[in-house]
């Protein structure tokens, strides 16, 4: 018959040490993010620049595309 061993199962949490992963992740994570969003707002800026002929729904949907990815982006930062 075994018997529960208290300090077996607490000897590993006493033995745990600051992990430095996830925020490194996270911390390149956002930095990509902050490099995407410039190049999305470099592609929405030239889009605007060239394609004047383009029908109105198409650059309200680029627009609202645009501010989408600017909230996902603003959420994550909010998270983070």
């Amino acid at each position: 018959m075994s018997y529960y061993n208290e300090t077996a199962v607490l000897e590993p949490a006493d033995n745990q040490y600051f992990d430095l992963g996830p925020y490194l992740t996270g911390g390149i994570s956002l930095a990509a993010q902050i490099f995407m969003m410039g190049a999305l707002t470099l592609q929405m800026w030239k889009y605007f620049e060239n394609h004047d002929t383009d029908s109105k729904s198409t650059k309200i949907l680029v627009v609202v595309l645009f501010l989408m990815s600017t909230f996902q982006a603003a959420t994550d930062f909010c998270v983070a």
